[in-house]
């Protein structure tokens, strides 16, 4: 918005907010429709096998942990080779 309205084209920057705000929105309406339909199955498989969803889910936050990881380290290599 700022870069809009600097280059005099404040319709371009005020579009380019809304489609924002409609992707934002269709994004959780989404996250929220899929939640209410599967909600049944997911306290199922919750009851089921509570320890294999912990499992997953320690397993998942640690690589996405470890990629975060390898992206800093890859830009921090790219920041000293140009240094």
């Amino acid at each position: 918005m700022t870069f809009a309205m600097i280059h005099q084209v404040v319709v371009t920057g005020l579009l380019f907010a809304f489609t924002m705000m409609i992707g934002v929105g269709l994004t959780l309406s989404v996250v929220a429709l899929l939640t209410v339909v599967f909600r049944d199955r997911i306290a199922y498989l919750m009851r089921r096998w509570p320890r294999l969803l912990g499992s997953v889910s320690r397993g998942t936050g640690g690589i996405a942990g470890l990629v975060l990881v390898a992206v800093a380290a890859a830009e921090i290599a790219n920041w000293l080779a140009f240094t």
